[in-house]
């Protein structure tokens, strides 16, 4: 089991046995995410979040792009189990969505982004 260290990053996931979906309507997701303010959000920052079904086996598609990748919508502002949202409105989130868009410089540079397909071949070793 590896511990997590403070100041680091990390992208977790799980996948449920012998690949069965994890969530299969809205109160599952809800119920998860419940979970995670309680337990998550009070020890570790967020920058972004996804959930799905379960998760892809092989490769990442990008931070916001797997629900479309995978059939899940056909367009990622539209999927509503995902911080892309939340790093789009004014409302009020756990996201640390300003350092987020910081990253980017710009809100429309993170949009921007965002509508691109990316060659992560070359990060693949850090997701």
């Amino acid at each position: 089991m590896q511990i997590l260290e403070f100041g680091k990053y990390y992208h977790i996931y799980n996948r449920g046995i012998n690949s069965c979906n994890l969530f299969e309507e809205a109160s599952n997701y809800e119920y998860f995410l419940r979970l995670y303010e309680k337990y998550i959000l009070p020890i570790a920052d967020t920058y972004a979040w996804r959930l799905m079904p379960n998760h892809p086996p092989v490769r990442q598609a990008g931070i916001h792009h797997n629900p479309v990748k995978h059939g899940f919508t056909e367009d990622m502002i539209e999927y509503p189990w995902s911080s892309y949202l939340s790093a789009l409105s004014p409302k009020e989130t756990n996201l640390k969505r300003q350092q987020v868009i910081d990253w980017f410089d710009n809100l429309d540079n993170l949009k921007s982004f965002h509508q691109q397909e990316h060659n992560l071949d070359r990060i693949k070793h850090l997701i």
